[in-house]
């Protein structure tokens, strides 16, 4: 960085003692601002929303997290299972081994789901639905309604 010399330095404070006193006058004068009503709740219900959003941010990745933590642990525990049974197969291959096991069971599992859904008479998946889909309001609803109850004491 480029020093500035003596000169310079004096020049500044010169104009700087001459600003100086019309500078405070001026912060003399001019009338204090005071915050608008409702700024103190306002500002508080914004903090209280940033955290809400911070919070639901780090719930998805927890759940994104788990969900890959759980997808590899059955990997892993469908290539123990092979690894059992004496076949001597690299590790890579096991892993890739148990995730097609794993893709294979769900598919079938699919297809049972889908032969069961396509024998129940649509009345009774209408039912169904709207049942679980009001239990399901109501749990979100209370579980608001608990943890708000929580954030507040």
């Amino acid at each position: 960085m480029k020093s500035r010399s003596l000169r310079s330095q004096r020049e500044d404070d010169a104009l700087m003692e001459l600003v100086l006193p019309q500078l405070e006058q001026v912060f003399r004068v001019a009338e204090r601002k005071e915050p608008e009503p409702g700024f103190a709740q306002r500002w508080l219900a914004r903090q209280l929303h940033a955290a809400r959003a911070q919070q639901r941010v780090r719930n998805n990745w927890m759940v994104a997290a788990n969900g890959l933590a759980l997808l590899l642990m059955l990997a892993l525990i469908s290539t123990g299972a092979l690894a059992l049974l004496g076949r001597s197969v690299p590790f890579l291959s096991d892993v890739f081994s148990g995730i097609v096991a794993m893709v294979g069971f769900e598919l079938a599992l699919a297809s049972v789901v889908f032969a069961v859904i396509s024998a129940v008479p649509v009345w009774v998946w209408l039912i169904s639905c709207s049942i679980g889909g009001t239990l399901l309001v109501l749990w979100i609803a209370a579980f608001r309604r608990a943890t708000f109850l929580r954030e507040q004491s």
